[in-house]
């Protein structure tokens, strides 16, 4: 059984995938192509967990994708890239809530961060804990003009918010920031710096 993140790490690092990418993979069909390729927020699932050749989500996913399509603005039109009957959802009976892998495109980060954010508090309140005893695993895909990053959270839920917008701030900006925030010793230093800053103010 996995344990709580005591503390909030952060992580971003290049990825190879954007949507051209994951509209050429083998579990996109025909059947839901045409569908996805409308969305800018898509979960994608992972495959090979335990050795075993399926396409899987966490145990939560179908719960989070309905909150994400009840509660987003008319800027966000979020979907699963896969159809309903070619994945399985995996119940790791773990002490932290792990989000499906979201790929997203970078205008719309700010609104999914502040969603994704919100889902873990209501996650905790319905487990009777606090924000800061439930434990999440999250990582973002962000895609803007073909290049993307991925942000990768293990922490406190109610850490998500800041930590996801500390990064998401100039994750695009330059090249030399990207490789220093690549390195999570000096991402969770940024982090807390920022929020040693705050508690000064």
């Amino acid at each position: 059984m996995d344990h709580e993140y005591n503390e909030k790490t952060i992580n971003v690092t290049n990825s190879d995938m954007t949507f051209e990418r994951l509209y050429r993979e083998p579990f996109v069909t025909d059947e839901i192509k045409d569908d996805i390729e409308k969305a800018n927020v898509l979960l994608i699932p992972f495959t090979g967990f335990r050795g075993e050749n399926i396409y899987s989500f966490p145990e939560e996913t179908d719960d989070f994708l309905y909150y994400l399509k009840d509660n987003a603005d008319s800027s966000l039109r979020p979907d699963i890239a896969i159809t309903d009957n070619d994945y399985a959802l995996l119940g790791l009976h773990s002490a932290v809530v792990t989000v499906a892998t979201i790929l997203v495109q970078s205008i719309v980060l700010p609104v999914i961060v502040n969603l994704i954010s919100d889902y873990l508090k209501k996650r905790a309140e319905r487990a009777n804990r606090g924000s800061n005893e439930l434990s999440a695993e999250v990582n973002i895909i962000v895609e803007e003009d073909g290049v993307s990053k991925q942000i990768s959270y293990k922490g406190p839920v109610d850490g998500v918010k800041e930590a996801l917008n500390t990064v998401a701030q100039n994750i695009f900006e330059d090249s030399d920031n990207s490789s220093k925030v690549t390195d999570k010793t000096q991402a969770t230093r940024d982090l807390t710096d920022t929020q040693d800053a705050r508690d000064e103010d």
